[in-house]
């Protein structure tokens, strides 16, 4: 009659903070950061509390995001895994996109590829 609740215990949460996934995120994150700082701090426009916004807004929703979404599609079996790898590849070709573009913003040449087209 009633529908069974399912309860996540906390350790289902650091263990899925725990994963390669998250990792390669964490990495990618802290790249786009620094490059991002170093952008911002070449071009005179850095701005400290700009700094604490974008952690709040680009960072912890890609980790902790991430990490509620591969604990919820553990529990949908094949068709979690593949949700989770396509969220996961387009978290990770947006942090690209990112470094590319703070790398663009710090003067290093980029191939026509990256470049918008306009």
């Amino acid at each position: 009659m009633f529908a069974k609740q399912v309860i996540w215990p906390i350790a289902d949460l650091a263990t899925a903070l725990g994963t390669i996934e998250i990792r390669v995120l964490a990495i990618l994150i802290a790249v786009d950061v620094v490059l991002g700082i170093s952008a911002a701090i070449a071009s005179k426009k850095f701005n400290f509390n700009q700094l604490a916004t974008f952690m709040a807004t680009g960072v912890l929703p890609y980790l902790f995001g991430f990490a509620i979404v591969e604990m919820v599609a553990s529990q949908f079996g094949q068709l979690g895994q593949i949700a989770t790898t396509v969220i996961f590849v387009a978290i990770v070709l947006n942090l690209l996109g990112s470094v590319i573009s703070n790398l663009a913003n710090l003067g290093v040449n980029m191939p026509s590829i990256f470049k918008k087209i306009t």
